[in-house]
């Protein structure tokens, strides 16, 4: 772990006895005759310090009683107010995960948002079975103050998540022996996707450097709630390139990979030549109906991606868009490549087959090739999803219903 939280050294009744304890010790008795959050929570603006350190003790023997009024107080226009508020609220609400473990765990749609800030979003990401809320927990513990920022103003979840991204960058970059926890990779996922977020260039490097640690891609294999929450922030991250939510959307076998392999397909002017048939064949390696539709699109596309370097071959186009395109139509009708004449094809376990493979070693087997393509696709107009897929659902409709 690169941090350490007080919830996690000391049990939440042995905090609330220390402040209060502390408080009493420095204050004495109870100051106030009306003891009721509203009131206290005025005090903390009090010209006497022993007054504003009694109110906050007060406060805090409310536990969660006083959370509305100091939540509101966390707003004041009052520096003091503000400021003692903001601290005693984060102090509430870290206690109040430890008193509502049991609920979080097994009922976390019962409690209120400030109990459970972004569970509402949250399950409609990574599901709402055991698995997911032990995750929703592990978030809940290991990254308290930006998990509970959800439930403040857009203001604070923003300036928390460039806070913890920089904390994190110090040691990912200097390549120290810390390591964040798959909790904390995951609650940074989670929030940078939260509508409310707009991550920074810096905080989105952070997240991708996290994205290839070792111990987080371990927990990966493991869990299909984090391998969601990944495949959410593959579709909806808009701070991090196509490119790159495609290369690990490929290297998981994440079928959430065809929104950024569209991203791609309709940029023609930012794609690369390999990026152009990774996305291509990703489509083809995950998707069903609608894939058939955008890759033939592609057919007319003469583009060339690959030049021929080879002299055998009489054909001086290389290997085109076209070719590429036509290839993952085969695969995604679950037809025989070598019926249509390609030439040699080198396997991929990421993108189905390997750059600069593909092509045709003449152009009057290409056009033989896609007159071949248009004979079926006549012959066969509603048969284009393999056999298993239900071609009336999307490829995100699919992923959501896992």
């Amino acid at each position: 772990m690169c941090h350490i939280h007080l919830i996690s050294i000391f049990p939440v009744k042995r905090i609330r006895s220390l402040v209060i304890g502390i408080c009493t010790f420095v204050c004495g008795t109870c100051l106030f005759a009306d003891r009721s959050p509203e009131t206290l929570v005025n005090q903390l603006s009090s010209s006497s310090f022993q007054k504003r350190a009694a109110a906050e003790a007060e406060l805090l023997k409310y536990g969660a009683g006083s959370l509305s009024a100091v939540a509101e107080a966390a707003h004041s226009k009052d520096v003091e107010v503000r400021l003692r508020a903001q601290r005693l609220l984060a102090l509430l609400h870290q206690m109040a995960i430890v008193e509502n473990k049991d609920l979080i765990l097994n009922k976390p749609w019962t409690l209120p948002p400030e109990f459970a800030p972004g569970w509402e979003l949250f399950h409609q990401f990574a599901g709402d079975g055991l698995a997911s809320r032990q995750l929703y927990l592990e978030m809940l513990q290991e990254e308290p103050k930006l998990m509970l920022s959800l439930g403040v103003s857009v203001a604070n979840i923003n300036s928390e998540y460039e806070r913890r991204c920089a904390d994190l960058r110090t040691f990912v970059f200097q390549r120290s022996g810390q390591r964040a926890e798959p909790a904390t990779v995951a609650t940074l996922l989670f929030v940078s996707i939260h509508p409310d977020c707009q991550p920074s260039s810096t905080a989105s490097t952070v997240i991708s450097h996290l994205l290839n640690d070792p111990v987080f891609n371990q927990s990966l294999t493991k869990s299909a709630a984090l391998q969601s929450l990944l495949s959410a922030w593959i579709m909806f991250d808009e701070s991090t390139t196509a490119q790159t939510r495609l290369a690990y959307a490929a290297g998981h076998n994440l079928v959430a990979g065809i929104v950024p392999a569209h991203e791609i397909l309709n940029a023609p002017f930012e794609r690369s030549k390999t990026l152009t048939q990774n996305a291509i064949l990703f489509l083809a390696k995950f998707g069903s109906h609608p894939e058939v539709d955008r890759l033939e699109e592609l057919l007319e596309n003469e583009e060339v991606l690959y030049p021929s370097y080879n002299q055998a071959q009489t054909d001086k186009h290389g290997i085109q868009v076209r070719d590429v395109a036509l290839l993952g139509l085969l695969f995604l009708t679950e037809q025989d490549i070598q019926e249509y004449k390609f030439s040699v094809t080198k396997p991929d376990r990421r993108y189905l087959y390997a750059p600069n493979h593909g092509g045709f070693t003449n152009d009057n087997l290409r056009k033989a090739a896609l007159e071949r393509w248009q004979k079926w696709r006549s012959a066969h107009p509603k048969s284009t999803t393999p056999s298993g897929q239900d071609a009336s659902e999307g490829p995100l409709c699919r992923l959501l219903k896992e």
